[in-house]
């Protein structure tokens, strides 16, 4: 009996492609999880990686005028204006400075119906106050609850709120999985981070899922109306009150705003390439997040995981549809190669490969040339490189090992228009050897 292969940072890379997919799409997430779970942990990592300053507002430490403003009457003009937050005043100043902000609001489901209702018009509105205070365009918000059963009984999340994200629910397949992720060492847990695609999203494409969305939720919605005579699904229904009192995960209701969000998250999955057989638990967590219980008034338990199973199915058949019917312009796929190491440059480039099996593309090309500037084809030009670089020889020697089983996989792909690039390569490896040898007899 085979070893069943755990991923040892199941929350985090659940965290990391979140927020992926919420980056490009803008639309807000939530992550909804048991205490401990490393939701905070999570979203301050993947902000550190990408370049993010994160701005906190926490629930339960605010009042409604310190998220939307302070009102004081100007005497000069008579009349009331609005002061900014200093959370806002410090989202502005990273933009000055050249950061981009996420914007963390914790302990969503502990603050107070009014705080709620002001976090409500801020990430609705994207704005302070009655001034043209707009939260800066690459500014990303996120926010953090825990499930009811965690806390007091008089706290919770209402739906207007809940509608407003992406729902993304914080669970590791079993015990063992958090035994393993959260007894890491920081060199471990900083292992193998999740590398996202870079695919264009050309309008055809985007055309193309909104038809498959509109066309498959459809079918969907219309097969789960009326079944053997009985309505199951009421499209009308408006009790949406004790949606977060419900035990378990939490899923969103169908809305118009979440069947919008639907389609941007269609697109975020396939221009980050989060397609594939191994991320289909995150696609269910992610979609069930969105739509994932209706309108909320199932007649029963078996109508509604039978419309969660056959969501799920429906979702992948969306991107399955969208991918198929846009395989050439996937093919043209440009891999950002700025502010990489070597290593890392031809590492995006082999997993781009499982999914587009085409070797001679202009990623090749750059990543090749990427690797001839920085060491040369001949000793003395590495030499030289080495020299004048402050580089260092862990990175130094992971560039090596990858150029070198670049350039078995190209050879043994055999494939004429690869020669020159399979050559370009030999003459590095040859030329490290060389430099390597000197080295050793200089000691």
């Amino acid at each position: 009996m085979s070893e069943t292969i755990r991923n040892t940072n199941e929350i985090r890379d659940l965290i990391y492609k979140s927020l992926a997919v919420a980056e490009y799409s803008k639309v807000p997430v939530l992550f909804l999880g048991n205490p401990g779970i490393a939701k905070t942990t999570g979203v301050r990592l993947w902000a550190e990686n990408f370049g993010y300053k994160v701005t906190t507002l926490i629930g339960t430490q605010r009042v409604a005028e310190e998220i939307l403003g302070y009102m004081v009457n100007d005497t000069t003009r008579q009349r009331l204006i609005t002061y900014t937050p200093d959370w806002y005043d410090e989202i502005i100043e990273n933009q000055k400075q050249g950061f981009k902000t996420l914007l963390f609001v914790d302990e969503l489901s502990q603050a107070p119906d009014n705080v709620q209702g002001a976090m409500l018009q801020l990430i609705f509105d994207r704005k302070v106050g009655g001034q043209d205070n707009y939260l800066p365009e690459d500014c990303l918000v996120v926010a953090a609850a825990n499930y009811k059963g965690n806390i007091p009984v008089h706290c919770g999340i209402q739906a207007p709120t809940l509608n407003r994200f992406n729902i993304i629910n914080v669970n590791a397949t079993d015990l063992t999985n958090i035994l393993l992720e959260f007894t890491q060492s920081e060199e471990e847990r900083m292992e193998n981070i999740p590398v996202m695609e870079n695919i264009q999203i050309t309008d055809k494409i985007e055309e193309s899922v909104r038809k498959n969305v509109r066309e498959v939720m459809t079918e969907l919605i219309n097969s789960f109306a009326r079944r053997e005579g009985e309505e199951v699904l009421e499209s009308n229904n408006t009790e949406f009150s004790e949606m977060f009192e419900q035990p378990g995960e939490i899923y969103n209701f169908i809305s118009g705003r979440t069947l919008s969000y639907l389609v941007r998250q269609a697109l975020a999955l396939i221009h980050l390439g989060l397609v594939r057989k191994a991320d289909q638990s995150f696609i269910q967590n992610l979609v069930k997040g969105l739509v994932g219980l209706g309108t909320n008034s199932f007649k029963n338990d078996r109508d509604k995981l039978e419309y969660e199973k056959v969501l799920c199915k429906s979702f992948n058949q969306i991107l399955r549809n969208s991918v198929e019917e846009n395989i050439n312009d996937f093919k043209r796929v440009e891999l950002s190669l700025e502010g990489k190491r070597i290593h890392e440059s031809i590492a995006e480039w082999r997993r781009l490969q499982e999914s587009l099996s085409n070797p001679n593309d202009d990623n090749l090309k750059r990543i090749v040339e990427k690797i001839k500037k920085e060491y040369g084809t001949d000793v003395e030009v590495m030499t030289d490189c080495l020299l004048v670089k402050d580089f260092n020889t862990v990175d130094f020697l992971n560039d090596i090992q990858a150029i070198e089983a670049l350039c078995m996989q190209l050879k043994a792909l055999n494939v004429l228009e690869l020669k020159g690039y399979i050559a370009t390569l030999s003459r590095i490896i040859a030329a490290y050897e060389t430099y390597r040898m000197l080295a050793i007899s200089s000691l």
